[in-house]
């Protein structure tokens, strides 16, 4: 189709923007770029999850469009609930907020995928009228949304926009039922209006407020400290396409359910059995939820096709029926006969992610204080950020896991993968001594939860500081295998093959991780660009760090991609490359890329591929010596 084709379509467009980015820059350039990278990585997930298509990532502005409204919504929320979470522990005058809009309407989409119309501009206007770290939408999207999302809408009234000839109905999404009706309090205003030309009536006022202040801390305690584990979940029997297809989806439901306890090992994951008639039916969640002390309820169709396995999942909170995650996970065949486990995979990892977004949004608004030690394991992961900052804020959170149960292994390796974390921000003075601590913290958390792929991943990481590099692939391996739906595993294998000095072995790793989801690509192909360097590749290491780029700017992609283009002697966009590296990492020089990359190996193959083909490029991309 050419370039200037076009079509008319229906879409729900998202569009965001950072708020007070200028300020934020002028404070401090490269925390903000930092903040802005680990955001525009939310956004990305979180569209995709959904179904949804980035558009535009311009500047600190985000455009999507997506099928349906209720994606477009869901995945706002889950934003906005991520992003306060990176947020947290920083100065308010610090926080990187984004405004969001999302509208429903026709745009004229062209061949190359760029949209145009009313409907773009309607969804920018909205984003102008939401509050920083909230969303506001149409009257169109309230309207397909309704009923259908754990939200309420709060009727801002019609609002003329610019360029816009007929006022929008806007509304404002309140995540959640929480909230008291306006009717409430203006009776209440009401009461203590005429209260005050009635003085007998204050005692009686003050009894009743007393008395609603107790009944109120008590629905609060009984709504906030239910009792139910972290994440628990219920995997309910998958209804198939045709009953000849039944045992296929009794099988799956199976291998669901126990591959989402290997990939949540501190997290009750129940598989409930059924007869034939409840298969599949939207189940009476409030029964499900009292009798089987689970919080979530997975439930879904499975459909196998000459073509595809196509596995239709839905989330459902047990306590309110309400409905808060679906997703169409295809497969190909073809892909199936490379891979028999995929479709069961793919599926793990989406339902993993919703899972973790529905924690996410119902611990926004929870104090840390009373929380436990799984639920602080739980908080220090979504808190890290790849920044410093983020790093301190994390430990910090483990250690008061630790702290709390001793014995707890997520809390082990939870401290041991931060200090790996600390480690990896650049040379270190105190490497032996926190790579020991790390060794050492794996090693019990290995031998109390042998089954926790998590463990195993950190136990590789502190082996890999040692530089025991066959130790460390070999407690990816059990890693993998034990979680095959968590592909970062996979793209931290490609890193521990280049830096043993094997990185013909990388490519085959990285297309098994994009085979389970497109989600992972910038660490993905970040990871194939340096084995490409490492190979002498350049024109393949361009094409593959040109695809990290878009996904994830992290300095190291900036070194590689300039270190690429120089080798293929495009010394203007390797100056470009340089000075974003630069920018991102000010310590960047030759000696000090030499020293960081000696912290992390003395494998002679590595050395000989880095002094061959990775520093002479970093060198021509013009970084300084030192």
């Amino acid at each position: 189709m050419s370039e200037t084709v076009t079509r008319q379509r229906l879409v729900a467009i998202m569009a965001a923007d950072a708020v007070g980015y200028s300020r934020l820059m002028n404070f401090d350039e490269a925390a903000t770029v930092a903040s802005l990278d680990a955001a525009r990585a939310i956004f990305r997930t979180e569209i995709e999850l959904r179904h949804g298509r980035v558009i535009d990532m311009a500047g600190d502005s985000v455009l999507a469009v997506f099928e349906t409204a209720t994606g477009a919504v869901s995945a706002g929320l889950a934003i906005q609930s991520q992003l306060g979470v990176l947020a947290e522990g920083l100065p308010a005058d610090r926080r990187m907020r984004f405004r969001l809009g999302v509208h429903l309407g026709d745009v004229m989409e062209k061949a190359d995928g760029s949209i145009y119309g009313d409907g773009v501009n309607i969804a920018a206007r909205l984003e102008g009228l939401a509050p920083p770290g909230g969303i506001t939408v149409s009257d169109a999207v309230e309207g397909a949304v309704r009923h259908r999302i754990a939200a309420r809408f709060e009727d801002l009234g019609e609002q003329q926009v610019k360029n816009i000839v007929d006022p929008v109905r806007v509304y404002r999404v309140v995540h959640g039922d929480a909230g008291v009706p306006r009717t409430f309090l203006r009776r209440w205003m009401s009461a203590l209006r005429y209260a005050a030309t009635r003085r007998w009536l204050w005692p009686a006022l003050a009894a009743l407020v007393l008395l609603a202040g107790v009944a109120i801390a008590i629905a609060w305690r009984a709504t906030s400290d239910d009792g139910l584990p972290l994440l628990s979940v219920a995997v309910m029997p998958l209804k198939a396409a045709t009953p000849a297809d039944q045992s296929f989806a009794d099988a799956f439901t199976q291998d669901l359910a126990g591959a989402l306890s290997r990939s949540l090992p501190d997290t009750p994951v129940a598989s409930v059995k059924a007869g034939a008639e409840e298969r599949g039916q939207a189940i009476g969640a409030r029964l499900v939820g009292q009798t089987s002390s689970v919080r979530y309820l997975l439930e879904g169709e499975v459909q196998r096709a000459s073509d595809k396995v196509v596995a239709t999942l839905r989330l459902v909170d047990a306590r309110t029926a309400k409905h808060l995650w679906g997703s169409r996970i295809e497969t190909a065949t073809a892909q199936v006969v490379e891979f028999p486990d995929l479709p069961v995979t793919r599926a793990t990892f989406a339902a993993r992610i919703a899972l973790t977004d529905a924690e996410n949004r119902r611990l926004a608004h929870k104090s840390v204080r009373d929380a436990g030690a799984v639920e602080l394991v739980f908080r220090a992961r979504q808190a890290y950020d790849g920044s410093a900052a983020g790093v301190t804020r994390a430990l910090a959170l483990c250690e008061s896991a630790l702290r709390a149960e001793p014995g707890l292994a997520a809390a082990m390796h939870c401290k041991a993968e931060m200090i790996v974390e600390t480690l990896d921000q650049g040379p270190n003075p105190a490497h032996a001594q926190l790579a020991a601590e790390a060794d050492e913290l794996t090693r019990r958390a290995v031998a109390i939860a042998p089954n926790d792929a998590f463990a195993w991943r950190i136990r590789g990481e502190a082996l890999r500081l040692q530089q025991q590099w066959d130790a460390a692939l070999e407690a990816n391996s059990k890693a993998v295998e034990l979680d095959p739906s968590r592909v970062s595993n996979l793209s931290i294998r490609g890193l521990y093959l280049i830096w043993s000095g094997r990185p013909a072995e990388v490519l085959p790793v990285i297309a098994r991780s994009e085979a389970v989801t497109a989600a992972n690509v910038g660490f993905d192909q970040r990871v194939a660009c340096r084995a490409y360097i490492a190979l002498g590749r350049f024109p393949e290491a361009v094409r593959s760090c040109e695809r990290s780029v878009v996904e994830a700017e992290y300095w190291t992609v900036h070194l590689f991609l300039a270190a690429a283009y120089a080798q293929t002697g495009q010394t203007t966009k390797a100056a470009a490359q340089r000075d974003k590296a630069i920018a991102r990492k000010p310590e960047v020089t030759v000696a000090w890329y030499r020293s960081l990359s000696a912290q992390i190996t003395s494998a002679p193959g590595f050395w000989q591929q880095f002094e061959t083909f990775m520093e002479p490029g970093v060198r021509k991309a013009g970084f300084p010596e030192k």
